[in-house]
């Protein structure tokens, strides 16, 4: 059995897998309406395939997109963090300095 802890892999697992597949398909379903809406019985099946294939291909492009602002963003909210972590130690050392030399009087 497997089993996901991290619920980061989950989602992303979601993101690369089924979002592409359900745009597919709905790709799919949307050039075979436009095929016999428009008259092409008989290219109908075709027109869904390579409806379907773009379709697809923009949901990678879409998600390409979205993991780059992701990406930009944790930079981001990391560099905050740090940044608050220092300050948090420079207050540390400030502290530990001035009880020192209190010890030293």
């Amino acid at each position: 059995m497997v089993e996901i802890v991290n619920p980061k892999i989950s989602s992303s697992a979601f993101y690369v897998y089924i979002i592409p597949l359900v745009v597919m398909v709905m790709g799919v379903f949307v050039g075979l309406r436009l095929g016999q809406n428009a008259g092409y019985e008989d290219l109908a099946e075709v027109i869904s395939v390579v409806t379907g294939i773009v379709f697809l291909f923009f949901s990678y492009i879409l998600l390409s997109i979205f993991d780059r602002k992701k990406r930009i963003n944790q930079q981001e909210e990391s560099l905050v963090r740090m940044k608050e972590i220092i300050e948090e130690e420079e207050v540390v050392d400030e502290k530990k300095v001035g009880s020192d030399s209190n010890r030293m009087h």
